[in-house]
């Protein structure tokens, strides 16, 4: 899908020295990893909504039903947000696979959702491109107002390597395997988990923190990480 186009970043964005480690998996389809408001010139930055994803958008996965992670900020308690996910038939077709709403508690921090691994919803598919967006709705009753991110992800196989050093590996070195495979969705969801389940641990903290600052993501490595979002449907 796309053009080679590179997705839109904040002003003044950079690169952090080793986000070669995850390449694109499609083209570097367009995306938007932040949407596109504006801060004051002489103001500490604001950390708005940030999707945590390479800066070209596009991501790969081993998972059958992967985990997607975004930092939120403080904003009005029960305000609804929504994620859409769109599987890439060609230039001019996407069809809808999977659509959920949750409401937030208000509180700023990185939130976890995973796609339901449900009867309803078959797992994504090995070689497919699949579009999605995160939504809050500010209004409603306009939802051009909405603050929206995009990316895009694909499904590749393991190769035999990951496949043997998952089945070795625990804790940090499954997420160095995945990471080593440059699989982004998998390295930063279970790396996330890590963080959540140990957050004095220093291995990890500087391993995430790493990961983030390969992808120009630094700025959110101290953010709390929030408890799962459990979807039921």
């Amino acid at each position: 899908p796309g053009n080679g186009s590179p997705g839109r970043r904040e002003p003044g964005g950079t690169r952090g020295p080793s986000s070669q480690e995850f390449e694109p998996a499609g083209n570097g389809t367009p995306g938007r990893r932040e949407p596109g408001g504006t801060r004051g010139p002489n103001s500490q930055e604001q950390i708005g909504l940030t999707a945590l994803m390479p800066e070209k958008n596009t991501s790969s996965t081993v998972s059958q039903y992967p985990s997607f992670l975004f930092y939120v900020p403080e904003m009005n308690p029960q305000t609804t947000v929504e994620f859409v996910m769109y599987e890439y038939v060609n230039d001019s077709t996407e069809r809808e696979v999977y659509k959920t709403s949750f409401k937030t508690t208000g509180k700023p921090g990185i939130v976890s959702l995973s796609l339901p691994d449900k009867a309803n919803f078959k797992p994504l598919e090995i070689g497919k491109n699949y579009r999605w967006y995160f939504s809050i709705i500010v209004n409603p009753n306009d939802r051009a107002a909405d603050q929206v991110v995009e990316g895009w992800v694909k499904r590749v196989a393991k190769t035999a390597n990951l496949e043997n050093e998952l089945k070795i590996g625990s804790g940090i070195s499954v997420a160095q395997a995945y990471k080593k495979a440059g699989v982004w969705q998998d390295t930063i969801a279970t790396l996330a988990d890590l963080r959540r389940d140990n957050p004095s641990d220093l291995t990890i903290a500087n391993e995430w923190t790493e990961v983030l600052k390969s992808v120009g993501l630094e700025k959110i490595a101290q953010a709390p990480i929030m408890d799962k979002i459990a979807i039921e449907k």
